[in-house]
């Protein structure tokens, strides 16, 4: 049953949870500062096809740009777990060569979704759920089953821009990249930021207001992460983190399984520009490198 309510106060709270500037108790465990108590949701989805719905209501806006992405705030909740098959045709949340995006907090509620992405097309960035997100806060999912792509892969995020919280969620997914160049996998997120001039270019770029902060707390990613083409690296929780961004990951571990064709992998990161802090973090990957390719970005250990 999808429902859909009034968008004038939760705007307003998802604005003060992205930002982190609400004074709340802690939600699940005792390193967060957001709280999901008197957040008013305006889609509770418990079917697939209240998901397409959201899908639909995100996609139907008119594009935006790498310095001013398009995305309507819309807080959610997920009352059932849900299982996409390759038939569904789940092709993820979001235009993000048209820099159509979700805003807003997805709460999974302690549920997972299962998908199957198949993309052989160029058009952007894939992720297991949400293709772009911008200034979005998704918390307690667990996100499974298998994308294939030739552009940027992540198992939850495609591309993230703005500032994003992902927190409590766990990933176990299958993700193979092929042809193409400096694009990659990330096991979480694909793309932090977008390439110079909003483009996908492999280096440090960004693009106008597309940089941000990115927090993740108590996650957990497993699964086989492919590449197909060197060129294309591979990284267990992120893809590439472009210049101007600044990610935080606290109490999480990435246990995935990585292969670049004999390019770059990393426990981490793939491709790296981005200021990045990894605090109580478990590398179970075999790997002992946290990041696959340096552009000039920093990495501190703690």
């Amino acid at each position: 049953m999808l429902r859909k309510k009034s968008k004038v106060l939760s705007g307003l709270l998802t604005a003060a949870l992205v930002l982190g500037t609400m004074c709340v108790p802690a939600f699940a465990t005792e390193t967060s500062d957001i709280s999901l108590d008197n957040i008013e949701y305006d889609y509770i989805i418990d079917s697939v096809d209240d998901l397409f719905a959201l899908e639909e209501d995100v996609e139907d806006q008119n594009a935006g740009s790498a310095s001013a992405p398009s995305a309507e705030t819309i807080n959610v909740r997920l009352d059932a777990d849900l299982v996409l098959d390759a038939n569904d045709g789940w092709d993820g949340i979001g235009t993000p060569q048209s820099f159509i995006g979700y805003s807003g907090v997805f709460n999974g509620n302690g549920h997972t979704i299962t998908v199957a992405v198949n993309n052989t097309s160029n058009v952007g960035p894939k992720g297991g759920l949400f293709n772009l997100a911008v200034n979005a806060t998704i918390v307690d999912l667990t996100v499974e089953g298998d994308v294939n792509s030739n552009r940027f892969i992540g198992g939850i995020v495609g591309r993230a821009m703005g500032d994003l919280t992902i927190m409590d969620c766990d990933v176990d997914m299958d993700l193979t990249l092929s042809n193409g160049a400096s694009n990659s996998i990330g096991g979480l997120i694909g793309q932090c930021g977008s390439g110079s001039g909003g483009g996908t270019g492999g280096g440090g770029g960004t693009s106008g207001g597309s940089q941000g902060t990115v927090k993740v707390t108590g996650c957990n990613v497993v699964g086989t992460f492919t590449s197909n083409t060197s060129s294309n690296p591979v990284g267990g929780m992120f893809g590439h983190i472009y210049s101007g961004y600044t990610v935080n990951v606290s109490n999480s571990t990435v246990s995935a399984n990585m292969d670049a064709s004999g390019g770059a992998t990393g426990a981490y990161i793939a491709n790296n520009a981005g200021i990045v802090t990894l605090t109580n973090c478990t590398n179970n990957t075999g790997l002992t490198n946290n990041v696959g390719v340096d552009n000039n970005g920093s990495i501190t250990v703690q």
